[in-house]
C-alpha cells in the first residue's frame, strides 16, 4: 500500500467490507511487530472530505464523539468513519484513497489507484491480535467499500478464491488470493463452502 508501497499483513473477513490499517500519529493503537503505516511517506496518499461523495459511504459510521452536524457544518473537514466487528473489535480514523499493489497471476506487478481504505488512528482487534503480525483488516464482503467490489472492474469480476494459512504462520509464508477472472477454482480436491449472511433479517447466500 502506498507510493512507494509497503506490505500490509491485514486479517481478511468476508462479512465486513472496509479495508484499513493503522496508521502513523496514532492515539490508541493496539501492539503490532510491524511499523504503522506513514501516509506522510507516500506519495499517492489523498484526502477525502466530508463533501465527497466517497464520504457517503460511512455516512452512518461516525465516531461518536463526533457532532451530528461534523460534516454538515464544513463539507471541507476530512471524512471520518468509525467501523464495528461483532467481537467488538473496531477501527476509527480517516477515510482516504491510496495507490494498493498486487501481482497478478502472470508476475506482472499491478498498481491500483484511488482504492478507498481506512487509515486507523484508534483502533482495536481484540483477540486477533494474538500473533502481533495484524496492521488492520481488508473487507471481501458485498457492499461498495469492499476490496472486491473497488477491485472488480479491473480484474474482470466481483469474485474471488483464496487459500489461506494459519493466522499464526510467519507473515512471510504466504497466503493466496485470486481476483476476478481466473480466481475460479477447479479440479479435484477442492471445497466449495456456502456462507450463510444475516443482514436485515433476510439471509443471502455468496
Amino acid at each position: 500500500m502506498g507510493t512507494p508501497p509497503i506490505d500490509i499483513y491485514a486479517i481478511a473477513d468476508t462479512g465486513s467490507d472496509l479495508l484499513w490499517t493503522q496508521c502513523q500519529r496514532c492515539f490508541l493503537c493496539y501492539m503490532s511487530k510491524h511499523a504503522l503505516f506513514d501516509r506522510r511517506k507516500s506519495s499517492t496518499f489523498r484526502n477525502i472530505t466530508c463533501g465527497a461523495r466517497e464520504c457517503r459511504l460511512v455516512a452512518e459510521r461516525k465516531p461518536a464523539n463526533y457532532p451530528p452536524n461534523y460534516c454538515s457544518e464544513d463539507h471541507e473537514k476530512p471524512c471520518v468513519y468509525h467501523y464495528s466487528y461483532a467481537d467488538e473489535s473496531y477501527s476509527e480514523g480517516l477515510l482516504v484513497k491510496e495507490t494498493i499493489t498486487m501481482a497478478s497471476t502472470t508476475g506482472v506487478v499491478v498498481a491500483l489507484e484511488d482504492i478507498i481504505v481506512g487509515c486507523g488512528i484508534k483502533n482495536d482487534v481484540g483477540h486477533n491480535s494474538a500473533t502481533r503480525n495484524e496492521m488492520g483488516m481488508i473487507g471481501f464482503g458485498r457492499g461498495p467499500l469492499s476490496f472486491v467490489s473497488q477491485i472488480a472492474p479491473y480484474v474482470g469480476g466481483n469474485r474471488f478464491s483464496h487459500c489461506l494459512v494459519s493466522a499464526s504462520a510467519d507473515p512471510i509464508v504466504e497466503s493466496k488470493i485470486y481476483f476476478g477472472n481466473g480466481s475460479e477454482v477447479l479440479g479435484e480436491g477442492w471445497f466449495l463452502h456456502h456462507w450463510l449472511i444475516q443482514k436485515n433479517s433476510r439471509t443471502t447466500t455468496l
